[in-house]
């Protein structure tokens, strides 16, 4: 129900939903109101109710029994509620709106949820669960979701490494002030390998459907061949386990769409480009703000060949296509081009998959190696006497890092290695060594 205010009956809280609008839809002829945190027409569940949770329950159980391996369980953070509906202390915008996470995330009910789907369902099956818990989640708290000893699923999603480039609400931002962050990635793979080595399953991604590309992020069309290269062999050799988001493996990137509404597929920027414009932003300047941003950017239609739509489909999809796929950024023509991104992941998976490497990401120690520099991620396993570097140049320009002894690379994204001097790699841009010890 809502409340009275004077008169007039209004939301039952001041909450703020994830895509800039109240989190509570009046149902109409009514003075009743559903709680939405995200777009009105995602309802939010009341999982407080035993009736609600066994259906679900229910639904997981007739997936595996007809086979499925498993679940990513998206906005899983989010199942459990401050059920007083009680108005947040956080700060209130022109709307009288406060956006409070600690409302609807992450709170202690929700473990109990997830003790009894386990009892209830995961015990029963051979599965695999992946949860999805954002980015305001200490990684400690993690432990709680998936570690050995109290987690009730096997892995658990985090944020912390998808906006290392300040994109994140970037509109006053010109491009030359986005910039990867080599430190606070380097910061955050050595937090989470800390607190999950030997305790808990570790998931490692660069983006996913909520995200910018990786490549247009953390990359460069301009050396799409290198940065998608260079960003695989750091995903699939940091410890843990990696996925792979369609379209990567052939360096998609970004799309460059004509107009803010060509964005509008996305209810969050629908809802925002309004609000930007009443602020006096340039049509330009919003445009180059989505290009960067937009979680559109990764919901493009897969690239499949050079045939209209890139073979995503005969009909008119619901996005635009990025043009480039006539360029060969499309899995037919990367398949025939023996330097293409696509060939070079295959290589870099099977010699991942070899038991001697796995053991050494997943079970060998983890350390990154000059932590000071500030454009090379570099770092190394050890295990058994034997040892796994990368060294990788997250620039699109030269950079210098030191190294004693010979490079014997396993996997390379250029073709011979250049010395400044002795003990002194010269790497070009995005260059990347993965180094078998």
């Amino acid at each position: 129900q809502g409340k009275k205010k004077g008169r007039k009956t209004v939301a039952p809280s001041n909450w703020q939903g994830f895509f800039s609008t109240p989190a509570w839809e009046k149902v109409k002829g009514s003075n009743e109101y559903y709680l939405h945190i995200f777009s009105k027409k995602m309802p939010d569940v009341n999982w407080d109710n035993p009736e609600v949770r066994r259906r679900y329950f229910q639904i997981a159980r007739n997936y595996l029994d007809a086979g499925v391996d498993g679940f990513r369980l998206d906005a899983l953070a989010h199942l459990g509620k401050d059920l007083t509906f009680s108005d947040s202390d956080a700060p209130e915008n022109e709307y009288g709106l406060a956006f409070d996470p600690s409302k609807f995330s992450n709170r202690p009910v929700l473990y109990d949820y997830l003790r009894e789907f386990k009892k209830e369902v995961l015990d029963h099956y051979d599965c695999l669960t992946v949860g999805e818990v954002g980015g305001s989640l200490p990684a400690e708290e993690s432990l709680k979701y998936a570690g050995y000893e109290e987690g009730s699923i096997n892995m658990v999603f985090n944020f912390d490494t998808a906006w290392c480039n300040g994109a994140y609400g970037s509109i006053d931002k010109n491009p030359e002030d986005i910039k990867t962050n080599v430190f606070d990635l380097k910061n955050a793979f050595t937090k989470w390998y800390k607190v999950s080595y030997g305790k808990a399953d570790l998931p490692f991604y660069w983006c996913n459907h909520d995200h910018p590309r990786a490549l247009s992020q953390y990359g460069s069309v301009e050396y799409r061949k290198q940065s998608g290269k260079m960003l695989f062999l750091i995903s699939l050799f940091l410890y843990g386990t990696p996925f792979i988001y369609q379209g990567d493996e052939i360096g998609m990137s970004n799309v460059l769409y004509d107009k803010p509404e060509d964005f509008y597929f996305d209810v969050g920027n629908r809802n925002e480009v309004p609000w930007l414009r009443q602020r006096g932003y340039t049509e330009e300047r919003i445009l180059t703000y989505l290009r960067r941003c937009s979680r559109v950017n990764a919901r493009q239609p897969m690239q499949w060949d050079a045939s209209p739509n890139a073979g995503f489909t005969a009909a008119k999809p619901f996005l635009k296509v990025n043009p480039n796929y006539l360029e060969g950024v499309n899995v037919e023509d990367e398949k025939k081009d023996p330097d293409s991104i696509l060939n070079f992941v295959k290589k870099a998976i099977a010699f991942r998959k070899q038991p001697e490497i796995n053991d050494l990401v997943t079970k060998g120690s983890f350390e990154i190696l000059d932590y000071p520099h500030p454009d090379v991620l570099a770092f190394i396993h050890k295990h058994e006497g034997r040892a796994l570097k990368v060294i990788a140049n997250m620039r699109p320009y030269d950079v210098y890092f030191s190294y004693d002894g010979e490079v014997n690379a396993a996997l390379h994204n250029y073709d011979n290695v250049v010395y400044a001097e002795p003990n002194v790699l010269k790497l070009r841009p995005f260059e990347t060594y993965l180094i078998k010890e």
